[in-house]
């Protein structure tokens, strides 16, 4: 117990002090670069799940995309019809992903190897038609178009949405340090390593 409050004090004070860097370092960059940061930051967060299930547990999906894309899409769509707070908005989309996630999840539970990697690319391919079937909701092949959100006082709304990516990278990868040295972590591991005698 000791052990791991000491992991997530040191991972947590370095969250803040890579934050910090980042702060100063969007500062000193032009709306462009900004915007390329919060790309970054966006790709992060899904090498960080990717390297979760893969990396971690050993099992492969290539439905990574198709989960960004449900929580790019629902985002846009209540940015578009929505008068909500975009923190709310945000959470909402957070919300969608991750029931359509343990959807997929418990589905999924018996399945590995190829058949867990087929039934993620089907969801993956899966998604695109129906973007196409209702383009008038979801933009067809060009997709949505969003504004930026709006930032408090005069700080630049590019620099704000940046912000807002890098947070939740922080936030993933703290999140991601502190579960690969938990239990979970562990088991997640024993299933990579030998799936019976995790199972024993």
């Amino acid at each position: 117990q000791a052990m791991a409050r000491q992991l997530l004090v040191r991972h947590f004070a370095l969250a803040i002090v890579a934050g910090a860097a980042l702060y100063f370092l969007t500062n000193a960059l032009s709306a462009y670069n900004d915007y390329l940061v919060g790309e970054i930051a966006l790709y992060f967060i899904a090498l960080c799940g990717l390297s979760l299930l893969t990396g971690l547990s050993g099992q492969i999906s290539l439905g990574h995309g198709g989960f960004m894309a449900v929580g790019a899409y629902t985002l846009a769509l209540l940015m578009a019809h929505t008068q909500i707070n975009f923190v709310l908005e945000l959470v909402c989309a957070i919300g969608v992903t991750a029931f359509l996630g343990l959807a997929v999840g418990v589905t999924a539970t018996r399945l590995k190897g190829p058949y867990l990697a087929g039934m993620t690319l089907l969801l993956a391919l899966a998604l695109p038609p129906i973007a196409d079937k209702w383009s008038s909701v979801f933009g067809g092949d060009q997709g949505l178009s969003t504004t930026v959100p709006t930032a408090p006082g005069s700080v630049n709304p590019e620099e704000w949405l940046t912000w807002i990516q890098l947070l939740g990278a922080l936030i993933t990868v703290l999140l991601h340090a502190n579960l690969v040295r938990s239990r979970f972590g562990r088991s997640f591991r024993a299933v990579r390593d030998n799936e019976v005698a995790a199972a024993l």
